[in-house]
């Protein structure tokens, strides 16, 4: 998804634990639990091409029974020392947040219980939008059990490269 300067200021005034490294310097890795929003970062060309960013937001059922967290951190140094002090006005950054409870099923064999009422294999993912909070949302039962637990096993793939 492109990157709008009202996104990315408001997902900017929530991020808080920066994963970054430099070409000269080797990446700093942070943890983060299943269900936490991840906030990651990608120019496509110029300053910073080189490099991804990622934060960690928190649970994101926090977020979604709470929508007004308050400001978690600032990341607009970071995002200055990787892309430059122009990050915020670039057409060639993009962002986009997500999560995933877990790859279990929600019943039978390996399963894990609700988290806040969101059964596992929750996936949490932002939509393209022009203004906050316009992306549509994707109705439960549009996935399958089957496809949402292999997007998970991926996604956990995901984050063990993170971590």
């Amino acid at each position: 998804m492109n990157k709008h300067t009202t996104s990315i200021l408001l997902a900017a005034s929530l991020a808080v634990v920066p994963c970054t490294a430099s070409a000269d310097e080797a990446p700093v890795y942070f943890s983060f639990a299943d269900g936490n929003l991840v906030l990651g970062f990608q120019a496509t060309a110029g300053t910073g091409a080189s490099q991804n960013v990622f934060f960690d937001l928190g649970p994101a059922t926090a977020m979604r029974d709470n929508g007004n967290q308050g400001v978690l951190g600032n990341i607009g140094e970071t995002l200055t020392l990787v892309y430059g002090a122009n990050w915020h006005t670039r057409e060639d950054l993009w962002f986009g947040i997500i999560a995933n409870l877990n790859s279990q099923p929600a019943s039978g064999f390996g399963s894990r219980p609700a988290v806040d009422g969101d059964p596992s294999r929750t996936f949490y993912i932002s939509a393209a939008a022009i203004t906050p909070g316009a992306g549509a949302l994707v109705p439960a039962g549009t996935y399958s059990s089957t496809a949402l637990g292999s997007a998970g096993t991926k996604f956990g793939g995901l984050e063990n490269l993170l971590l």
